[in-house]
């Protein structure tokens, strides 16, 4: 059963490392300018994000280069994840995991 918002862990912006700062601006655009191959849909399954509101979606994006010996390949482990209205392409939430999707390992970013 998926949590609710505020369920979620949360952190704060300003203690994200420089890296997903950029990352989430750079996602930000991507979406605000709609660039192919930029994000790709996130189904949400098994769910580990709470359920979506009416008439928007996830969408996925990498946070940097793997590391040395990353188990999720050349990818790497961190992802952001970014709930938008669909129509209006708006950004309602942001999650962040470093750790590939383990269930309990998203914060929602504030």
């Amino acid at each position: 059963m998926a949590k609710q918002k505020e369920q979620m862990l949360v952190i704060h912006t300003n203690a994200l490392p420089g890296d997903v700062r950029q990352a989430i601006i750079a996602a930000k655009n991507s979406l605000r300018v709609r660039l192919p191959g930029r994000s790709s849909i996130f189904q949400n399954r098994p769910p580990v994000l709470p359920n979506l509101d009416d008439g928007c979606q996830y969408f996925e994006f990498d946070v940097g280069e793997a590391r040395p010996g990353d188990p999720q390949g050349q990818r790497g482990s961190r992802r952001l994840v970014i709930e938008v209205v669909t129509k209006a392409r708006q950004v309602r939430e942001i999650y962040f995991t470093d750790q590939h999707y383990t269930s309990g390992s998203f914060r929602r970013v504030l």
